[in-house]
């Protein structure tokens, strides 16, 4: 399967895990193409999702479109917004995968740090060719995996880490 087509069908996937392990609703506003990943009535998720593990092409950072880091807070302005971060593992190389394969079936190992959205702020923007973006390289998640506001939640393919201000209550 080509990376495109996998990485559509695939975000779906991680999309209702999370809203489901979140207790939240996937975004279906507009498509959702544009907008936030996961809400509820006080709160948005911003999802970025990376292959790690043996058949990861070594893609170790995260990307953050700046339009979304600028926009969404005035767009959501009704909600408070964080980014969740997923490091997931494949039980096959996507490039072996049939369109029917990709479901949570296939995803055999994850790790998920929700943060506040101005975890992220400090991040400088790149100017590439298709950006602007801010890159959330391995240094920068690793930091924030050592944030002391983190709460570990355990699901069964691995751990996601809350910020305790994500928490309603």
């Amino acid at each position: 399967m080509k990376d495109v087509r996998f990485r559509s069908l695939m975000d779906i996937v991680h999309r209702t895990w999370l809203a489901d392990v979140l207790d939240m609703d996937v975004n279906d506003e507009e498509g959702n193409w544009i907008g936030i990943d996961v809400v509820d009535e006080e709160r948005g998720v911003e999802l970025k999702a990376r292959i790690t593990g043996i058949l990861s092409k070594n893609h170790h950072h995260f990307t953050v479109h700046d339009y979304q880091y600028s926009q969404f807070p005035k767009k959501y302005s009704d909600r408070t917004l964080f980014f969740a971060l997923m490091k997931y593992e494949l039980a096959k190389p996507v490039k072996e995968l049939q369109r029917s394969e990709v479901t949570e079936n296939i995803v055999t190992k994850r790790e998920v740090v929700v943060v506040p959205w101005d975890a992220l702020s400090y991040l400088p923007i790149s100017r590439p060719r298709t950006g602007p973006y801010r890159y959330v390289n391995k240094p920068d998640y690793e930091a924030l995996m050592q944030r002391k506001d983190l709460i570990e939640i355990k699901t069964k393919k691995g751990p996601i880490y809350i910020a305790k201000s994500f928490l309603k209550g």
